[in-house]
């Protein structure tokens, strides 16, 4: 799980995450209140993603495990960290990046079905939730990967950049946490 390694808020209204030292939501004014679990776990997101738990984050926001309760199927849900909801500029990058991604379709990339808005003001965007453990886990947990298989790997996610690329797309945060590992039937 996540390690909580500096002092983190909320908004009790909203239940956007803080990390850094805000005494009020930039969304609406709400006093903020000392984290003690995440907020949004056990809520139903924008009415449609039923947040069971947070399996990461980064550096705009918080990836949660939902499920689509009338699809009964799970997503990544990404939310943007209250840090940057009061910000234009970072709401429109992650305008942007929602946008960009959306138009990407590939075996080596995760797909974004969708992007919104709370009532609240928190923004989120919604990816297939890939099985598997991170490529950082992987190493971690196997120690060295053998010269074949690594080039097998290294030519997947040179496919998959190539892809985005090709798209005008420039992932700004590839790092083995960011590698998900889905083993194929073949």
């Amino acid at each position: 799980m996540l390690a909580e390694a500096e002092q983190r808020s909320f908004c009790p209204h909203c239940n956007a995450v803080f990390r850094a030292a805000y005494a009020r939501c930039p969304l609406d004014g709400t006093k903020l209140a000392d984290l003690a679990a995440d907020p949004l776990v056990g809520t139903t997101l924008d009415e449609r993603y039923e947040i069971e738990e947070c399996i990461g984050e980064g550096g705009m926001g918080r990836v949660y495990r939902a499920k689509h309760p009338r699809m009964s199927r799970y997503y990544a849900v990404k939310v943007l960290f209250g840090d940057h909801a009061g910000d234009k500029r970072m709401r429109s990058r992650f305008a942007r990046e929602a946008e960009g991604v959306c138009r990407l379709s590939h075996p080596n990339v995760i797909s974004v079905t969708d992007f919104g808005e709370t009532a609240e003001g928190l923004l989120y965007l919604v990816m297939d939730l890939a099985p598997g453990r991170d490529l950082a886990q992987l190493v971690k947990e196997e120690g060295t990967v053998d010269a074949h298989r690594t080039m097998g790997i290294m030519l997947q996610l040179a496919k998959g950049l190539a892809h985005a690329h090709d798209r005008g797309l420039v992932h700004r945060d590839f790092k083995g946490e960011n590698v998900i590992m889905v083993r194929e039937d073949d």
